[in-house]
């Protein structure tokens, strides 16, 4: 049961890290896009 437990939260925090990723690349592109118009 505990390493089913332990699974799950690692999944969740590289799924966690991952979204942060992507959501600072698309800001970043985004302010990137605002600045070069």
């Amino acid at each position: 049961m505990s390493n089913f437990f332990h699974k799950t939260t690692m999944e969740l925090a590289i799924s966690n890290i991952h979204h942060k990723f992507v959501a600072n690349i698309f800001s970043y592109a985004v302010t990137n896009s605002t600045l070069a118009q």
